[in-house]
């Protein structure tokens, strides 16, 4: 399989194997497919927990057992949580 970088990747391609971070171009892709799967996986698995909180919240509203909202409170959690996965997700994978 023979495929075409643009230029800033095959750049980001070549400093890698230059620092011996990867030894040849097939590691990068295998790594970078991998980290993708998880990602991906970690989506999927999120996506499906949230749908199940949400199902779990229309069956409260729905018999009534509903509090006032916080949204100040809840926007601020929401950046806490947003922040920490931005963090969580930039640190390097290495082999």
């Amino acid at each position: 399989m023979q495929e075409h970088l643009p230029p800033e990747l095959q750049d980001l391609v070549k400093e890698l194997i230059d620092e011996k971070v990867y030894n040849t171009f097939e590691e990068i892709v295998r790594d970078a497919l991998w980290s993708m799967r998880d990602r991906h996986f970690s989506y999927k698995v999120k996506r499906d927990e949230l749908r199940a909180m949400l199902d779990v919240g229309i069956q409260q509203a729905e018999r009534g057992e509903v509090a006032p909202l916080d949204t100040v409170k809840i926007k601020a959690k929401a950046v806490l949580r947003l922040q920490q996965e931005q963090e969580q997700d930039a640190v390097p994978c290495h082999k």
